[in-house]
């Protein structure tokens, strides 16, 4: 069957925090909250460390001015505060005692260098498992049912437990390797499911050149040809994988009277895989009513 795409591209609608204070306020809410659970991030993590990394970059506009690598550790800061925020309020807030999956994961993902290009293969383990569970989020945020088990994820859709592979892509020519072994994960524990990817503007350095926010998916996606590479694979060797979704940050830096301002667009592209029509159908409703519940969950921030 042909790919299809359910949105070309699709942009979240994540309304949070507005200014420096109120970002860093968030975040510390966040973990507050989470020494409530009993998932203390330590002070010395890079959760830990993100919001006075943000309050001192933060108070020198000057030096974000004229230093590339601070406004990338700002950036990055900033994006860590966003997900742990999100991950954060997916958690019932009735929840006593967090399952030890959850609270393993939490603790793992809390580590990693500031600055991602410093990771090595045992600290980048880190922001993986951060992705993991902030697609956990992007799916109870949109209304969905969400279990943390093999492949990594799994979401019910459609009567039936579907499983999530989740890779986070270092390099641009791994990416369709990295989606075979996905969606081997996927076969190997769940009769059908989806893979999930996340690409940066961080991890080839890429920089979008547009005229208008508008055209940041589309020039984004478009960077990475690879991804049709990977749709072509899947339709025609993993049948049993019904999507590809990928997800997209990108981080730009604006001039603002002498002060750089901080633009990040979040950006999702999915790639429907149904056998038949009927699936389809079924497809398009389930991701339109996660989108839909996800945007007002996001607007109530």
């Amino acid at each position: 069957m042909k790919l299809r795409p359910l949105s070309d591209p699709r942009y979240e609608a994540l309304f949070g925090p507005v200014g420096a204070s109120q970002w860093i306020g968030a975040v510390e809410w966040a973990i507050r909250r989470l020494k409530e659970l009993g998932v203390p991030p330590p002070a010395n993590s890079r959760l830990g460390r993100a919001p006075e990394l943000m309050r001192t970059l933060n108070a020198d506009p000057q030096r974000l001015a004229k230093a590339t690598p601070q406004r990338r550790l700002l950036a990055e800061a900033q994006r860590t505060a966003l997900e742990f925020i999100g991950i954060t309020r997916s958690i019932n807030p009735r929840a006593g005692s967090l399952p030890n999956v959850l609270r393993r994961k939490l603790a793992r993902a809390y580590g990693g260098a500031d600055d991602p290009a410093d990771d090595t293969d045992r600290t980048f383990v880190a922001r993986n498992t951060q992705f993991e569970l902030w697609i956990a989020a992007w799916l109870t945020a949109g209304k969905k049912l969400v279990r943390i088990c093999e492949p990594d994820l799994q979401v019910a859709q459609w009567f039936q437990w579907r499983g999530i592979a989740v890779k986070r892509i270092r390099s641009q020519a791994q990416i369709l390797k990295r989606v075979k072994e996905a969606a081997a994960q996927v076969k190997e524990h769940t009769a059908t499911g989806f893979v999930a990817l996340a690409l940066d503007n961080y991890s080839v350095r890429r920089r979008i050149r547009t005229r208008t926010d508008l055209e940041v998916g589309s020039r984004f996606f478009a960077s990475y040809p690879e991804i049709d590479q990977a749709n072509a694979y899947l339709a025609a060797s993993a049948p049993w994988v019904r999507g590809l979704v990928c997800f997209g940050h990108h981080a730009r830096w604006l001039p603002d009277r002498g002060r750089p301002s901080l633009q990040m667009s979040n950006l999702v592209q999915i790639y429907q895989l149904p056998t038949d029509e009927a699936e389809a159908d079924q497809l398009n409703a389930f991701f339109e009513e996660q989108r839909t519940a996800f945007t007002e969950a996001w607007r109530k921030f």
